[in-house]
């Protein structure tokens, strides 16, 4: 039977052991002609495979370090994981917040403004020279102060148009415009100086605040 060369892709979760201590995992010896201080990994492939180990999900196996480098590379947490990591607990604008700030959401593409726009007239239908707006997709987030922020995302090659993904890279980058939006009203709420009971008293008689005069009541 003739060898074939294949390639693939595959997401693992892996730990650096050595040779020996894998082995020793395993409850194996080592070979005799093979070194137990070779550098290496553990490797368990979460997406395929019987568990062969009872504390583990997947399929565990050994890599020689330069192997296993030169094919994988370190997956990066995202950055809200890494900020709970780090147990960055200041008030800060949070994924969760963006969500809970949209009110409502809204998509179409170029082509579809234009058969609306009354300028066009109702049977107005894009020549050949215009499909290009079908592949411009829009995403409008309207907040729940009403403001509205808007994404796009183009199609460069019309055979790679999906309307799925554009619109989540719309939203995207929609959602990209609420951060510095709401980051601002943020940084503006944490600056204003604290009230005392002697300002919150002279601000209940109608009198200038004693420790913050200029701030208005």
């Amino acid at each position: 039977m003739d060898e074939q060369t294949y390639t693939g892709t595959k997401t693992v979760r892996a730990v650096p052991m050595n040779r020996g201590d894998y082995n020793a995992y395993r409850g194996w010896e080592v070979p005799a002609d093979e070194d137990p201080n070779d550098e290496g990994y553990l490797v368990e492939y979460t997406d395929g495979g019987k568990a062969n180990m009872p504390d583990r999900a997947g399929y565990v196996s050994w890599s020689p370090k330069d192997v296993f480098e030169r094919a994988y590379r370190p997956v990066e947490p995202p950055i809200e994981q890494q900020i709970q990591a780090k147990r960055l607990i200041a008030p800060r604008v949070t994924p969760a917040d963006i969500e809970a700030n949209i009110a409502s959401e809204h998509y179409f593409t170029a082509a579809d403004a234009c058969k609306l726009s009354p300028l066009q007239g109702a049977d107005f239908t894009p020549p050949r020279a215009m499909c290009s707006l079908d592949l411009l997709t829009f995403c409008v987030l309207v907040l729940r102060n009403g403001f509205t922020v808007t994404g796009e995302s183009a199609c460069a090659s019309a055979e790679n148009f999906d309307a799925e993904i554009g619109r989540k890279i719309a939203r995207q980058n929609a959602v990209a415009k609420v951060w510095p939006l709401m980051g601002y009203e943020l940084h503006t709420q944490l600056s204003r100086p604290a009230i005392t009971e002697a300002d919150a008293l002279a601000d209940l008689n109608g009198e200038t605040r004693p420790d913050n005069p200029t701030v208005g009541a």
